[in-house]
């Protein structure tokens, strides 16, 4: 059965970081609503399930109907999230908080919701990135963010051989949203 981009449905919670946050730059301010998160997770959900990878979970595939939160946050949030959960001291890009269990038959009730986790990114440290890499912050965020639903779909990275695998994936994701020309219609009406 051909996958299509209508059936995928998508319950975004969507924090925005403060708005105090997109003065300096309000050029920016369309990355803080949650419509444009939405469209972009559901393409790359979309994607996800089209290109059909051995890591991506049964259950994962099985869905159409999925839910996830989406915060963007400061340094210091994240700092005590990272120090909480992982036990470091320090801010970092992006966290995922999976909740997948392998053990859940969607098979038996595909018209469930799956909740996927959260994914929390650090605003300032993803600006910060941008500048260090050279492109715009829309780019560096969809990077994380992307990265961060691999996470949520089970992916790691131990090795560099399994971060490889992972970033060539994430990679495909980000390209396969560029193919879709109505995700720049909010960006365009802001």
């Amino acid at each position: 059965m051909e996958i299509q981009l209508e059936k995928i449905e998508l319950d975004l919670a969507f924090t925005p970081i403060s708005s105090d946050y997109f003065i300096k730059n309000p050029a920016n301010s369309y990355l803080n609503h949650s419509q444009y998160w939405l469209d972009r997770l559901r393409v790359w959900i979309y994607s996800a399930k089209k290109l059909v990878h051995e890591k991506l979970p049964r259950v994962f595939i099985a869905s159409n109907k999925f839910s996830l939160g989406l915060q963007f946050t400061d340094d210091l949030t994240i700092s005590d999230l990272n120090q909480q959960w992982l036990g470091k001291s320090e801010p970092t890009d992006v966290l995922s908080f999976p909740v997948i269990d392998e053990n859940i038959h969607m098979l038996s009730f595909p018209q469930e919701t799956l909740e996927l986790g959260d994914i929390v990114v650090s605003m300032p440290t993803a600006h910060k990135q941008a500048i260090s890499l050279e492109h715009t912050l829309e780019n560096e965020l969809c990077w994380l963010i992307t990265h961060g639903l691999l996470h949520l779909l089970g992916w790691d990275h131990p090795n560099s051989q399994m971060l490889d695998q992972m970033l060539t994936f994430q990679g495909k994701l980000i390209n396969a949203s560029n193919n879709y020309s109505n995700l720049s219609a909010f960006e365009v009406n802001q």
